[in-house]
C-alpha cells in the first residue's frame, strides 16, 4: 500500500473558530500527509493554540470539520469540548492518538 491510498493524517475543512464576537479562524483548509511534518508560526494571538486545540479535539469549530485519519471530530449535541485526543511527541515521531475511553 503507498501513501496515497491512506488518508490525510489530519485535514481540515473550512475551519471557523469565534469566540465572543471575534473570529479567530475563517475558513482555514489545510492537511498534513502521515509522516509529513509541519510549522505552525505567527504573531501572538494568530490562531496557532486555536488551530491545535481544534486538531486535539479540545475545541469544536463553529463551521467547518477536522479530520483525523479521515475520521470526523464534529460533536453530535454541540458540546464543544467532546472528544479530546492526546498529542504524543516522540523525538522523531510526532503522533496524535484517541485519548482512552
Amino acid at each position: 500500500m503507498t501513501e496515497t491510498d491512506h488518508p490525510p493524517a489530519v485535514r481540515l475543512d473550512r475551519v471557523t473558530l469565534r469566540f465572543g464576537g471575534k473570529t479567530v479562524l475563517r475558513r482555514l483548509s489545510f492537511e498534513v500527509a502521515p509522516g509529513q511534518k509541519i510549522t505552525l508560526t505567527g504573531r501572538s494571538g494568530s490562531g496557532k493554540t486555536s488551530i491545535l486545540r481544534c486538531i486535539l479535539g479540545f475545541t469544536i469549530p463553529d463551521e467547518g470539520a477536522v479530520y483525523i485519519e479521515g475520521a470526523g471530530t464534529r460533536p453530535r449535541h454541540g458540546n464543544r469540548n467532546r472528544n479530546p485526543r492526546a498529542a504524543v511527541l516522540l523525538p522523531g515521531k510526532p503522533a496524535i492518538a484517541q485519548k482512552p475511553r
